[in-house]
C-alpha cells in the first residue's frame, strides 16, 4: 500500500480518536466477532481498563460469566438484526462497583456494504435510577409514619389473599384506631397529633412478628395483617398491642406527654370474606363494636 495512503489513514484514525476523547460519555467499537476495536478515554475511566488492555478482547475476557452472557446475547441480537439497539442493564467495573446504564448501539458497514462491527455509547443512569427508586418508595410509603401507605398496603393484602388461596391457608386482618384522636389534636395541635401517629410504628414493631405487616389506612386508622393466623391467635397479639399503647406515654412536645389507647377490630380470611373489600368491612364492623363498647377494646367480627 502507498506509504502516503497509510499515513493518511493513520492520521484519520488519530483524528477520530481525538474527537472521541472529547466526548464526555463512554464510547466503544467492536468488530463483528464482538472484540473491542477502539474506545475513548471516558470508556477507559468508566470500566477501569486501559484501551491497550482492552483492544482485541471480548466480553468474556473482561466480565463475570452472567454479565458477559447478557452483553454477548445483546451483541448477537444486534448483529442478527442490524440497525440500532437501545437497552438498560448494569455494568460491574473492575473495582466491583455496579452502575445502572443505558446502552445505545448501532452496526456499521465496511466498504462492501457488509456489517463490520458496532458502535456503542453508554449513558450512566445511576442518578436517574436512584431518583426513580426514591420516587417509587415515596409512592408506597406514608411519609409521616414511615409505614406502607394505603395503596401499598392493599396491594400487599391482595398478594396475601392470592397466596393464602393457593396454599389454602387462613390469615387475619385487624383495623386499629387511635381513640379520641380529635381530642389529642384539639389539645396538643396537629404537631402533637403527628407525634402520636409517628409513634405507631415503634410501638407495633415490638409486638408484631417478623412476617406480620401494618399500613396506614387513613387518618388515625391502621390496618394490620397476620399471615397464617386464626382470629383467636390474632386476638392475643392485638391484646398485647392494646396493652403496649396503653402503657406507653407519647411525648407530644417538650416535656409534655399523652397517654393514648387504641381500639381494634379483627376479621379472618376466608371466614369473613375472600377479598379486601369484604375483609375491610368486617374489620370495620368489629372496630365499631369495640369503640361503642367503651373503646380501648379488641373485638372479633
Amino acid at each position: 500500500m502507498n506509504v502516503e495512503l497509510v499515513r493518511f489513514f493513520q492520521e484519520q484514525k488519530e483524528s477520530l480518536d481525538m474527537i472521541l476523547d472529547l466526548i464526555p460519555v463512554p464510547v466503544f467499537t467492536k468488530d463483528k466477532e464482538g472484540r473491542y476495536l477502539s474506545c475513548n478515554t471516558a470508556f477507559e475511566e468508566f470500566i477501569g481498563v486501559s484501551r491497550r488492555k482492552l483492544m482485541g478482547k471480548g466480553v468474556y475476557d473482561l466480565w463475570p460469566g452472567p454479565q458477559a452472557d447478557i452483553y454477548h446475547a445483546k451483541d448477537k441480537e444486534l448483529f442478527d438484526n442490524p440497525g440500532i439497539q437501545i437497552y438498560e442493564t448494569s455494568v460491574i467495573t473492575t473495582s466491583g462497583s455496579e452502575t445502572s446504564v443505558q446502552f445505545h448501539k448501532a452496526t456499521f458497514l465496511d466498504a462492501k456494504g457488509q456489517v463490520a462491527g458496532l458502535l456503542g455509547v453508554i449513558f450512566d443512569r445511576t442518578k436517574e435510577k436512584t431518583l426513580e427508586n426514591k420516587l417509587k418508595h415515596l409512592a408506597l410509603v406514608d411519609t409521616l409514619t414511615g409505614l406502607r401507605n394505603r395503596r401499598a398496603g392493599i396491594e400487599a393484602v391482595n398478594r396475601l389473599i392470592s397466596e393464602s388461596a393457593r396454599k389454602q391457608r387462613a390469615f387475619s386482618m385487624a383495623m386499629m384506631d387511635i381513640d379520641h384522636f380529635k381530642k389529642i389534636n384539639d389539645t396538643w395541635g396537629h404537631a402533637g397529633g403527628d407525634r402520636v401517629l409517628e409513634s405507631v410504628q415503634g410501638i407495633c414493631k415490638g409486638i408484631l412478628r417478623e412476617y406480620d405487616f401494618i399500613f396506614r389506612y387513613g387518618g388515625e386508622e391502621f390496618m394490620l395483617c397476620f399471615p397464617d393466623s386464626h382470629s383467636e391467635e390474632t386476638r392475643e397479639i392485638a391484646e398485647r398491642l392494646r396493652t403496649a399503647f396503653e402503657s406507653s406515654p407519647i411525648v407530644v412536645g417538650g416535656e409534655d406527654s399523652v397517654q393514648v389507647t387504641v381500639s381494634i377490630g379483627i376479621a379472618s380470611y376466608p371466614e369473613h370474606g375472600d377479598d379486601v373489600e369484604d375483609l375491610t368491612r368486617a374489620c370495620d364492623s368489629a372496630l365499631y363494636a369495640a369503640k361503642h363498647s367503651g373503646r380501648n377494646r379488641v373485638r372479633l367480627a
